[in-house]
């Protein structure tokens, strides 16, 4: 009896610590990453590349159960695009979110680099997968989960808890990736906006060739052909870039579509050397060098061809070394007639190196280190339109040389004509048909030089309509980016940016900096009572009031999120920033808000933190003290302001 008594201790003893351990294993495993990435209330986009981590599989063997519960090293990624380069390996990337929306907690994840053969997304709660998509090029586009240029996938994210989001991702391209999560109606309309901007773009280039195709059969100038169709190429390059033509024209043949990324690229490639062979007369100026040319781009056309029969990988790198030695010596060909003074390869020259700088630039914010959303979804389209029409200018001024010198020749031409005919004949009639000839190549000559003059202003003014336009756009994308839609001032981004500027400067030229966290009183019972346009009002009319005091040029106002405001205080002492805060209090309690005939009051809690910046201080710390400040006015009463304790 005392023996069956021991041994079942013993088997318990042993179970407890099979337990124990199996605890914890999933607790170490759990927490080999940082905390998850939590998404405040009233976020609508989120950039997920600095909370991603990845994980590389060189064999591709990796199952996602493996990845989950496996002991691995993850990479953690530090920029908004996790760029790998050329591999053979496949990738697992990881992020974890705690979503704090409330809400249905649907969601769009966006990856935007829309040349990857293969993604697979695994949702994962509580180390289980509940739900499993997957997308990419190598498949039709009817098989994606949502029919788009881009890969999207639609995610569940449950508020109040933390979603694990696995992606496992194959390519024979370049290994580049950038996450985003939005809400649908956010996305919808930043996705509005693209399109308009891609239509601008893709209309451009074709007004450019098909004008440049009309003038082609007036003039009957190859050079002509030859840009247009490097114009289309250059089209179809980006089209393919971007994922457009392949949704378009042919969204159920991904074996076509992967075959058109490098044909199009040696297309593009082989259209501009014709026409700058063409255009710069490379064969007469340069044999040798004109044969070295075409020998090289044969070769090239050639290995492409072989793309069904060789190695993918193989082929991509033995075309992009053949492409960089046709660009090195493209490039000192056209350097060196620059140099001689021909105005055409000087335009062709600046063209080429403005192309290499907005390539560098977008190739930076792509990789993080330049933070321009314009650069980096259009950077592509706005460097190959500048090109373009920097080359349709050197056409312009190569045909007015031409011209001119066609002119001078046949003036030079008819002068000896006519002294011949001069010389040989002294006869009266014979002097009035030279007198006539010449007054008819004067006229002529005259003609031409209008027309030609008319063409001129014609292209310069088109050219100038077209640079307006793309300012215009510009400057309307800009604003979009910084402010905020319903209250007119500055978005929770711009604050961002902003913070960390002023926090730098105070840090280099010590100084002291403020910051004022606000948030409305019961405000959440105003929307529920009395509705959102009255919610909306309300928000409206404070921003206006904060705007009232907080009005130095230096000062920032923002949204921050939802009903709270923020108010950036540079070289503002404690004692200024609370003196601010009180006017803010009373100032905001004395507007009389009417809706529907009835007044709605409206007060308002803030949080005030003040330091000066040293090397061992944060932003994030400044922040913090004036939420805690906050948080200490509504636990007060609200309608007040209180001073963060770290101040």
């Amino acid at each position: 009896m005392l023996l069956r008594l021991t041994n079942n201790v013993q088997r318990h003893k042993t179970a407890i610590l099979q337990l124990t351990f199996l605890v914890a294993f999933f607790v170490v495993g759990s927490g080999v990453f940082a905390s998850p990435l939590f998404i405040s209330p009233g976020t609508q986009k989120v950039d997920l590349g600095p909370h991603v981590f990845y994980l590389e599989d060189k064999k591709g063997t990796m199952s996602v159960r493996d990845v989950i519960h496996g002991d691995y090293y993850w990479v953690e990624s530090d920029k908004i695009t996790v760029n790998l380069g050329f591999t053979t390996s496949a990738y697992w990337f990881r992020v974890s979110i705690q979503n704090m929306n409330i809400g249905n907690g649907e969601w769009l994840l966006e990856e935007s680099y829309a040349l990857i053969d293969k993604l697979q997304l695994y949702v994962v709660r509580q180390g289980e997968t509940v739900d499993y998509r997957e997308s990419g090029d190598s498949m039709p586009v009817s098989q994606r989960p949502v029919n788009h240029s881009r890969f999207l996938f639609p995610v569940q994210l449950t508020p109040n808890s933390v979603t694990d989001l696995y992606i496992r991702v194959e390519n024979t391209e370049a290994m580049e990736l950038t996450l985003r999560l939005w809400k649908e109606a956010t996305f919808q309309i930043s996705d509005r906006q693209t399109f308009m901007v891609d239509g601008f773009f893709y209309g451009l280039f074709s007004v450019m060739a098909l004008y440049n195709l009309v003038i082609f059969f007036s003039v009957k100038e190859r050079a002509y052909v030859f840009y247009v169709f490097y114009v289309v190429a250059s089209m179809f390059f980006i089209g393919t870039q971007k994922g457009h033509f392949f949704l378009w024209f042919y969204p159920e043949s991904p074996v076509f579509h992967h075959y058109t990324i490098p044909i199009v690229t040696v297309m593009m490639m082989a259209t501009i050397l014709l026409f700058f062979e063409h255009f710069l007369e490379v064969r007469r100026s340069f044999p040798k060098v004109w044969v070295t040319l075409n020998s090289l781009m044969v070769t090239m056309i050639l290995v492409t061809f072989a793309l069904p029969f060789v190695e993918y990988k193989l082929v991509i790198s033995v075309v992009m070394v053949l492409l960089l030695i046709l660009a090195v010596l493209s490039f000192f060909i056209v350097a060196k007639l620059a140099l001689k003074g021909e105005k055409t390869a000087q335009v062709f020259l600046f063209g080429w190196v403005s192309l290499m700088i907005c390539g560098v630039f977008l190739t930076l914010a792509k990789l993080g280190y330049v933070r321009n959303e314009l650069i980096a979804n259009y950077g592509l389209q706005i460097a190959f339109s500048f090109e373009i029409i920097l080359f349709s200018l050197a056409l312009s001024f190569r045909i007015n040389e031409a011209k001119e010198a066609k002119v001078i020749a046949e003036a030079q031409m008819e002068e000896e004509r006519g002294g011949r005919i001069k010389a040989e004949s002294q006869t009266l009639q014979k002097e009035r048909e030279l007198r006539r000839a010449r007054e008819d190549a004067l006229a002529q000559q005259k003609k031409l030089n209008e027309n030609l003059e008319h063409t001129v202003r014609e292209r310069t003014l088109e050219l100038e309509e077209t640079m307006e336009h793309l300012n215009k756009v510009n400057k309307e994308l800009e604003e979009l980016s910084v402010k905020d839609g319903l209250t007119g001032i500055f978005n929770r981004r711009y604050f961002d940016t902003k913070a960390e500027e002023e926090w730098d400067r105070a840090m280099r030229n010590p100084a002291m900096v403020s910051i004022l966290l606000l948030d409305l009183d019961h405000f959440k019972a105003v929307n529920d009572n009395r509705g959102h346009q009255c919610g909306d009002k309300v928000l409206q009319v404070v921003a206006r009031a904060i705007v009232d005091i907080a009005c130095r040029p230096a000062d920032v106002v923002a949204r921050y999120g939802g009903e709270e405001f923020v108010v950036l205080l540079p070289s503002t002492t404690r004692d200024g920033a609370e003196h601010v805060a009180g006017l803010l209090v009373k100032h905001i309690a004395d507007q009389r808000i009417m809706f529907e005939g009835k007044l709605v009051p409206v007060t308002v809690s803030i949080g005030l933190a003040s330091v000066m910046p040293t090397i061992s201080d944060k932003l994030d710390v400044l922040i913090s003290g004036a939420d805690e400040a906050l948080y200490q006015s509504k636990e007060n009463g609200r309608n007040r302001y209180t001073i963060s304790t770290n101040s």
